[in-house]
């Protein structure tokens, strides 16, 4: 029996990557979606899997959990770069603990002749300012932030179980989530929010910075791509590729006139002091060619699609909010 194990199955990448285990044919007692629950949601959690309340850096839930499992996919972590900052022991425990918890359980599964293949969401945030474009993934990690800094550490980790026990696992760097499900503090979710109820739209900087925005359904093809393929090791950027690359200010423009609202047109622009750890270089393209070869990985929903279907969905979350007031 195939038997998968997701942490972090309450936020936005699990909860959606749980979804498309369902859809692969898996039963339920064949997804295990692990959660604490401190900032995903149980109800984005399908009936259709085993749902576990537990938490990555208590090693003895982990080791249960893992028990004859064929892969593991790691996207629990601390996120938020602001909560970094402030909380360093905690960000370190989830991301880089936690992370040592789920390998050492997979090479006691090895040694009772089981080889659990690890996925580990990784980030963009691993390269730093770019030094060259674009950023390819034999570009040099230097972070800017503890976030950034802990994904370096969970890459090497996953390395070192590798080439020391081999353990398979691959790393994915991601860039830029969102979709429905997204936390409402990030940016497209929190400026089409903000649209919908007619308030400000809030850019850290002069927003004349290019980032690469991938929808969530897009990075969990790529994650189910590198699950099915027979790669022992190897790293990877998975994102919504070049034609997903628009600055932050073109963003507030494109939901601005895009969001359909009543007071749209009352809705303003406003531009606040850039946040500490944040990468300031005009333009962030990150290659998929890599992957693009090697997985088969081919992003598919376009910026103006994708957030549509983010808009769809908080203007579902707001109207049954506002029916229980």
């Amino acid at each position: 029996m195939k038997k998968v194990v997701v942490f972090g199955a309450a936020g936005l990448v699990g909860s959606h990557l749980v979804d498309k285990f369902i859809e692969d044919g898996f039963k339920k007692d064949e997804i295990i979606a692990f959660d604490n629950l401190d900032w995903g949601k149980r109800e984005y959690i399908s009936d259709n899997a085993t749902f576990v309340l537990g938490d990555i850096t208590n090693k003895k839930e982990v080791e249960e959990v893992m028990k004859n499992t064929d892969a593991a996919f790691i996207l629990s972590a601390v996120t938020r770069i602001p909560y970094s900052l402030e909380y360093p022991n905690k960000t370190i425990m989830v991301n880089v603990t936690g992370v040592l918890n789920i390998l050492e359980s997979a090479k006691k599964n090895l040694e009772n002749g089981r080889n659990t293949k690890i996925i580990f969401a990784s980030s963009g945030s691993v390269y730093g300012e770019p030094i060259h474009l674009p950023i390819t993934e034999e570009h040099p990690l230097n972070p800017k932030n503890l976030y950034g800094w802990t994904k370096v550490m969970g890459e090497q980790l996953c390395r070192y179980y590798y080439e020391m026990f081999k353990i398979s696992s691959i790393c994915l760097r991601y860039s830029s989530i969102y979709g429905p499900r997204s936390s409402s503090d990030t940016v497209i979710p929190s400026f089409i929010l903000n649209a919908i109820k007619g308030e400000p739209l809030i850019i850290k900087g002069d927003g004349t910075q290019k980032r690469q925005f991938s929808y969530v359904k897009d990075i969990v093809e790529g994650t189910s791509l590198a699950y099915k393929s027979d790669i022992e090791h190897d790293v990877f950027n998975i994102n919504g590729g070049y034609t997903s690359l628009a600055s932050i200010q073109e963003i507030a423009e494109l939901v601005k006139t895009n969001v359909d609202n009543k007071n749209t047109n009352e809705v303003r622009i406003i531009k606040e002091e850039q946040r500490k750890g944040d990468i300031t270089h005009p333009e962030l393209a990150i290659s998929i060619d890599k992957a693009k070869k090697r997985l088969g990985y081919e992003p598919k929903v376009n910026l103006p699609e994708g957030i549509l279907k983010v808009e769809e969905w908080y203007k579902r979350r707001v109207e049954k909010f506002s029916r229980l007031i």
